[in-house]
């Protein structure tokens, strides 16, 4: 008995270390797949500065086509600097990709996205994105607190500053509801919060940041009327004179909208520009 105490232990050991080398080998497999995936969206050697949109972001005869289908044909539009535009259609329509061709996570196959008739490929892409910041559906939430989470759009901000953009961005009846606060630990990938308000929490790093141009795919999805009201009525005074885009099936944020481009089957379909 004291034998088989004694190589119990060991045993048992070994047995774990199976499964975690196991693991290990999926892991890195995974790594190494990832780290040879060859990079679609390249810095030119002798890219541009870009520091702020004065005139338009547009889109000249854009075509894209992802497995086949394609998403985008033909796609032709301008956006005014200054303006607070919307972008409706349904889903799959094309909405979510021009977006991300306006920050370059994606390069149209044909054609040109241009700011101030530059081409975005000649620009530097970090310039790029600190100037056009995009926050979609998912916003990616780190392990620490919602102060971290909040502040890491800016160095060294004060905790009244991060307070303002949570309230502007709709946490106010959210932080009561944390044990800590704003130093409530959010856990892994925000799995305390919910799709809503991890959405809000990247509009308040926005809010901290004030970007030139703002993009928001579909911001108000999980709120009630009254607080999407609120929602635009706070970007529309916190980004006055900056550009800012909302992509959204609501009409009630296409309604309070300056300019309006209806995406239908990956063409522009009807533009409108609100009196």
């Amino acid at each position: 008995m004291a034998y088989h105490n004694m190589l119990l232990s060991p045993v048992q050991s070994l047995i774990g270390l199976s499964a975690s080398l196991t693991s290990a080998k999926v892991s890195l497999a995974r790594v190494l797949e990832l780290l040879d995936t060859p990079i679609d969206v390249i810095e030119h050697p002798d890219a541009l500065a870009i520091s702020k949109v004065q005139r338009s972001i547009s889109f000249r005869n854009v075509t894209l086509v992802h497995d086949g289908r394609t998403v985008l044909d033909e796609v032709s539009f301008e956006i005014p600097a200054g303006a607070f535009s919307v972008i409706v259609g349904r889903s799959g329509a094309g909405k979510s990709t021009i977006a991300d061709l306006m920050v370059r996570l994606l390069d149209p196959d044909s054609g040109v996205v241009m700011i101030d008739g530059v081409d975005l490929k000649t620009l530097r892409v970090h310039d790029l994105r600190r100037t056009v910041v995009l926050i979609d559906q998912s916003p990616h939430i780190f392990q620490g607190t919602l102060f971290d989470n909040i502040a890491y759009a800016k160095a060294e901000v004060g905790n009244g500053a991060v307070e303002d953009a949570a309230r502007e961005a709709g946490l106010s009846e959210l932080l009561p509801r944390l044990p800590d606060g704003l130093n409530t630990v959010v856990g892994e990938r925000g799995l305390t919060l919910s799709a809503g308000e991890r959405q809000r929490v990247a509009i308040a790093r926005a809010f901290l940041s004030t970007p030139d141009v703002l993009i928001l795919d579909e911001p108000s999805a999980a709120l009630d009327p009254e607080r999407e009201q609120e929602l635009i009525d706070n970007l529309r005074w916190k980004f006055f004179g900056k550009t800012l885009i909302a992509i959204t099936h609501k009409p009630a944020m296409a309604a309070a909208a300056d300019h309006v481009l209806h995406i239908k089957d990956g063409r522009v379909r009807e533009r409108a520009v609100s009196a």
